[in-house]
């Protein structure tokens, strides 16, 4: 089921970076065509190219209120692009090793959490199984000395009976 579900979110993190690098090739395909189309850049196109990527604006731009692109207009643009395609997949390399790394450490903690239940389970049982002979072998020692037994002895005999018997029933519930 974990590696299942591992897999589906790998699967859409692959397919969320096909979705980006779509809409990336779409953006700067939309503005090489505006800018290699005509000789001036309209304002809005230049508000639009400056509040979707500011560095390419200011890369084509300058800090001049000029409208011309300058020459190398389509260049600067595949350059802005492969840059923004690398970092999409830089993204997408580091959540998938990040989400690996995460199911890597659980895995670690579950497995260790479980040896270590197995080991406290089987110190239990050593424990109660230790703790239960010699208790039968004192309960069956005053059960022999009981029916000769007069006066005190034999109400300290019932009354270590009556003990024995609650440690048995703790070290049984102890055990289940």
């Amino acid at each position: 089921v974990m590696a299942v579900s591992m897999l589906s979110v790998v699967v859409l993190l692959v397919w969320w970076q096909r979705l980006l690098v779509k809409n990336l090739d779409l953006q700067y395909g939309f503005f090489r065509s505006e800018i290699e189309s005509s000789s001036e850049v309209s304002p809005g196109l230049r508000r639009y190219l400056s509040e979707q990527d500011d560095k390419l604006a200011k890369q084509l731009f300058g800090n001049t209120r000029t409208e011309q692109p300058p020459e190398n207009a389509a260049q600067l643009i595949e350059d802005r692009l492969r840059n923004r395609h690398k970092m999409v997949l830089y993204e997408q390399i580091f959540f998938i090793v990040l989400l690996l790394s995460g199911h890597v450490f659980f895995l670690y903690i579950f497995f260790r959490e479980r040896i270590r239940r197995r080991l406290t389970e089987e110190t239990i049982l050593l424990a109660t199984h230790e703790l239960r002979q010699p208790l039968q072998s004192l309960s069956l020692a005053l059960e022999t000395v009981a029916p000769n037994a007069k006066g005190r002895s034999r109400d300290a005999i019932q009354t270590g009976l009556t003990e024995i018997g609650k440690l048995s029933q703790q070290i049984r519930w102890l055990a289940s």
